[in-house]
């Protein structure tokens, strides 16, 4: 089996965006301990509208140009350890401003679809081009913000202009529809680890410009979020997230199906959900017909890690290291 490790490369949200040290730069340097500790890949998908926000804060407040310099040079510094780097947009960051000691977010537009399409695919090349001029010409991939890929058809042709034909958006069973959120792969293939498409992403395509290497998912009993909020009540430090922000806020209805209902979630390596590595792993050993074709994606935030979060990793990453490798999706480039 191939694990790729995924990082979402952000912010907060939330009322409170948290800073470039406590959500990037110090949970990704024990990221790259890790992987370099274990010979392991990893892959960052990087929200790149935050490092156009730096470029026209920075000239006026010395506090951000430091942390454009700190952001940029540690994306370099990733780049020339072997990972890959790869594009995230979050577009809201058009309607944010910085007010002198904080970000002020505004989520009115947190989907690409809330734009006219010339501002979509000014959206897209804007941002891949400043991801580009930091890493190099290495970017074909692209996850969307808050997993906002449809509908499809608008964001196609932007991102073929841009040449990214892999996309790692979509996570089968994954349904949501809030103020901010609006998603529906309740149709996507289940037990696949890829496929071709053309302007839909869950219907497979054969000769399709596209390549969907969706984010693994697993079922979620309620029982699990009550263990989450016992835990978290009892061994608060150890599920501290380095990160000091705040996310999108959450409808009644979510908690409410969470916690009474069966949903689907992203095999994730953040908190307290990194204790289901393992039962994911079992879950994929069944995908496609050859085992050496399967892929495991797992998806997690610097911004989110917590020391939990880490130790579970590393006992997975030991656990699976035999007879399966961790590659970072630079190995879909061939």
């Amino acid at each position: 089996m191939k694990i790729f490790i995924t990082l979402d490369y952000e912010l907060y949200f939330g009322e409170r965006t948290g800073g470039a040290s406590d959500c990037l730069i110090e949970p990704t340097m024990e990221f790259i301990r890790l992987a370099e500790k274990h010979g392991v890949g990893l892959t960052f998908f990087v929200d790149t509208g935050y490092l156009l926000k730096l470029d026209e804060y920075a000239k006026n407040f010395p506090a951000l140009q430091n942390d454009l310099f700190r952001v940029t040079n540690q994306l370099e510094e990733v780049r020339k350890a072997g990972h890959s780097v790869q594009l995230h947009i979050h577009p809201s960051w058009a309607d944010c401003y910085y007010d002198g000691d904080r970000w002020i977010v505004d989520n009115s537009r947190f989907s690409l679809f809330d734009f006219p399409d010339d501002e979509i695919s000014e959206i897209v090349t804007r941002n891949r081009e400043r991801l580009a001029s930091v890493v190099g010409d290495n970017v074909f991939a692209h996850r969307a913000g808050g997993w906002c890929l449809q509908p499809f058809d608008r964001l196609m042709e932007p991102l073929r202009n841009n040449g990214l034909w892999l996309d790692s958006s979509v996570y089968p069973g994954g349904l949501r529809h809030s103020k901010t959120h609006s998603y529906d792969f309740i149709n996507a293939p289940d037990m696949k680890s890829h496929w071709k498409f053309g302007n839909d992403p869950l219907v497979e395509k054969n000769d399709g410009y596209f390549t969907e290497v969706p984010i693994s998912s697993i079922p979620l009993s309620p029982f699990f979020y009550y263990r989450y909020a016992l835990a978290q009540r009892f061994k608060k430090e150890e599920f501290s997230s380095f990160g000091k922000g705040t996310t999108t806020k959450h409808s009644r209805s979510d908690l409410l199906q969470k916690m009474f209902t069966f949903t689907r979630s992203v095999v994730s390596i953040d908190g307290y959900k990194a204790s289901l590595l393992s039962k994911a792993f079992d879950r994929h050993i069944g995908f496609d017909n050859d085992p050496d074709d399967v892929n495991l994606v797992l998806i997690g935030h610097p911004k989110a890690t917590t020391r939990y979060s880490l130790k579970k990793l590393e006992e997975f990453i030991e656990a699976k290291s035999k007879g399966n490798v961790f590659p970072s999706f630079d190995h879909f480039r061939g």
